[in-house]
């Protein structure tokens, strides 16, 4: 059983690493940014699953046409735009500083600069997110369904969605080859 106290007991500013048998299939391989963590609920973005892409075209013939990705956050609310970015939270009036270096801001000033190629440098634009109810993330945690790691800038902002699962095991100093399918108890 994992017990967590003080400030170990809430995940937000983690990144929760989906086990290799995730038995929900939207989950599989997802690497999560924890936005929130309390005891009456717990929020995160998937970071490394691209749901395609947002093009912004310039007003004038001269103006290039800006390609940004678009991430899949989640099942939750899939009508929701969230950007996660670096930043001290001084950005944008509604940006809430979530750890050090991480914000998310959910209003649209900051797409109208990101569609401008303004804004921050390091963020992540995503659609919807996960949700968990009051206990329901200690219970998957319990049940050996997440990883925990520390996230960091060259992880979440610099590492491409595709190898993301891998080089967060890896930052634990582990493989994906040495997790054994379904975690025991010691």
């Amino acid at each position: 059983m994992i017990t967590m106290t003080g400030s170990e007991r809430y995940l937000g500013g983690k990144l929760l690493i989906a086990m290799p048998d995730m038995a929900d299939p939207r989950f599989r391989r997802s690497v999560i940014y924890m936005l929130a963590h309390t005891d009456q609920e717990a929020m995160g973005i998937v970071v490394n699953k691209i749901a395609g892409s947002i093009s912004q075209t310039g007003g004038s013939d001269d103006e290039k046409r800006l390609t940004l990705p678009l991430h899949d956050g989640g099942p939750v609310d899939p009508e929701q735009v969230i950007v996660i970015h670096s930043g001290d939270g001084s950005e944008y009036p509604s940006t809430h500083v979530v750890a050090d270096n991480f914000c998310v801001t959910a209003t649209p000033d900051i797409i109208d600069d990101l569609s401008k190629g303004e804004g921050p440098q390091d963020r992540i634009i995503v659609v919807s997110y996960a949700g968990w109810a009051a206990g329901q993330l200690e219970g998957e945690l319990e049940r050996h369904a997440w990883l925990v790691c520390d996230a960091t800038s060259e992880l979440v902002f610099r590492t491409a969605p595709q190898s993301m699962w891998d080089a967060a095991i890896k930052s634990l100093g582990i493989s994906a080859g040495m997790l054994a399918a379904g975690g025991g108890t010691a």
